[in-house]
């Protein structure tokens, strides 16, 4: 063990030097402090791992007194397989893939949508982003009605009930919903962190689909507080209208102690809640967004992300008549969307008739603001009947194979 032996005739001297290092140092920590601070400050504006704006040729446009702003775009068709094979095949359980688009916006407010609907006539969609952006676009189509552009690509703040936009506490908005209520025809918005549904009008017709809704106040809308007690980062992630007008709300990560997920059904009108539950079609899976089929029956999107296997999707058919107070939902799982398919983060969903008068569904992703993922619209048509394909069965066919792409 070795002891320090204090030198009698050098402690005056010892204190003087510490006496002049502490001085020194209280002179130069300020000097220190702003040169650290001039040196992070101007890259404090960019997310960690990001490049500047500049190098990404992303910047903000200029908005109308509105708030309005239209965002240039730039489109990519993709192929249902990546990488892409033109000899694969083009169905996936039930559902036949019709084409995709992979969308870059040149404004950083462009991005992170997780709801969506489609005009009945799938001319337009309007989008919802986590940093409480409206997004519409008229959707062009080839011959064959297959998505081909998005064009006139406008964008605005989501507006609270005084008409100022949403505050960052509150604007991460996850699921986007129709209804035909007491008020008329309207869009549910649900919101996560502070967990809240708000409702904003719907004009029928008109040249710009959506147009009234991205520049109206918000109807909050009265629900029970059961209904909103949820994790912060796992609220109502999936909304949908019953064809009697109740609304079926899905948390995405309030569970039970059997890994149930908590669901809701809600009565605007009354103000009543009932209860029941989902069971995910599969470990680690929960429910992202949520549309009504023409016969009543529900098709829920579930997402999983596991960080050897990346990101998942399944489309979950539940059939009207099991949707009741108490009830545990069980759906038919129609297709999984797993690698070698073309993925990303998918959180939104909606359907609308094709001009083959099938249902086509339009899934699109939400890419977290990361130049690491990608905003994908992908259009698939719901193959019923006999003919159709059980889910996972193609997957499984070609675990390893050739990849397909579209045509």
């Amino acid at each position: 063990m070795i002891r320090w032996h204090r030198n009698p005739q050098g402690t005056r001297s010892g204190l003087r030097w510490r006496r002049l290092f502490r001085c020194c140092l209280c002179q130069a920590l300020p000097v220190f402090c702003l040169v650290i601070t001039g040196i992070s400050c101007p890259a404090a504006a960019v997310p960690a791992g990001d490049p500047p704006l500049e190098e990404t040729g992303k910047t903000q446009a200029k908005e109308t007194p509105s708030g309005l702003f239209l965002v240039k775009v730039t489109t990519a068709r993709v192929g249902l397989y990546t990488p892409a094979d033109p000899d694969g095949p083009k169905r996936i359980g039930r559902l036949r893939f019709v084409g995709g688009l992979q969308v870059h916006g040149h404004d950083e407010r462009f991005g992170g949508f997780s709801g969506l609907v489609v005009a009945p006539d799938r001319s337009a969609l309007l989008a919802v982003s986590d940093h409480g952006f409206w997004m519409r676009a008229d959707i062009v189509g080839d011959a064959a009605g297959r998505p081909a552009d998005l064009v006139n690509v406008a964008m605005a703040p989501i507006r609270d009930w005084r008409g100022d936009p949403v505050e960052p506490v509150g604007e991460d908005a996850e699921a986007i919903a129709r209804s035909e209520g007491r008020l008329g025809p309207r869009l549910l918005v649900s919101f996560e962190h502070w967990h809240r549904v708000w409702s904003y009008p719907l004009i029928a017709g008109g040249s710009a689909p959506f147009l009234g809704a991205m520049l109206a106040p918000a109807t909050p809308l009265r629900l029970p507080r059961k209904t909103l007690r949820h994790p912060a980062n796992g609220g109502i992630e999936a909304m949908v209208e019953l064809t009697d007008g109740r609304l079926l709300l899905f948390s995405e990560k309030d569970r039970l102690v059997d890994s149930r997920l908590t669901a809701w059904l809600v009565d605007p009108a009354g103000g009543r809640a009932s209860p029941l539950s989902l069971v995910p079609i599969a470990d680690g899976f929960a429910p992202s967004d949520a549309a009504r089929l023409p016969n009543g029956d529900l098709l829920l999107l579930e997402r999983r992300y596991r960080a050897l296997e990346g990101p998942s999707a399944a489309i979950v058919r539940i059939a009207r008549d099991d949707i009741r107070a108490g009830a545990v939902l069980h759906g038919e799982e129609l297709a999984r969307l797993v690698p070698p398919v073309t993925l990303d983060n998918y959180e939104a969903l909606d359907v609308a008739i094709g001009p083959d008068g099938r249902t086509w569904l339009y899934l699109m992703s939400d890419d977290n603001y990361r130049r690491t993922q990608r905003t994908l619209l992908m259009v698939f048509s719901l193959e019923e009947g006999a003919g159709a394909a059980p889910a996972g069965e193609k997957e499984s066919a070609r675990s390893g194979a050739g990849r397909s792409s579209e045509p």
